[in-house]
């Protein structure tokens, strides 16, 4: 392959990823997000308080892909209803 098409592939791949990442923020709860935020030091109460889209994504990457001992994941949900 040429880098062109590497880099084709790579973005066709990229969107498809952010599509069922968005979904999957739809199996979560706001109170588990926040959870996640204020354990990184991100939120007090109820409030974000984040300075990047990377924190913020970090944040909704950890809710997504864990969950606490017991409970399914978000990423999980979204696969069994998808």
């Amino acid at each position: 392959m040429t880098r062109n098409e590497v880099l084709c592939r790579y973005r066709h791949l990229r969107a498809i990823s952010i599509q069922h990442h968005s979904a999957a923020v739809k199996f979560l709860a706001r109170s588990t997000i926040l959870e996640h935020a204020r354990r990184l030091g991100l939120a007090k109460g109820k409030t974000l308080f984040v300075q990047s889209e990377a924190e913020l994504t970090l944040v909704f990457d950890l809710a997504i892909y864990t969950a606490k001992e017991g409970r399914s994941r978000a990423i999980d949900r979204y696969a069994k209803a998808a």
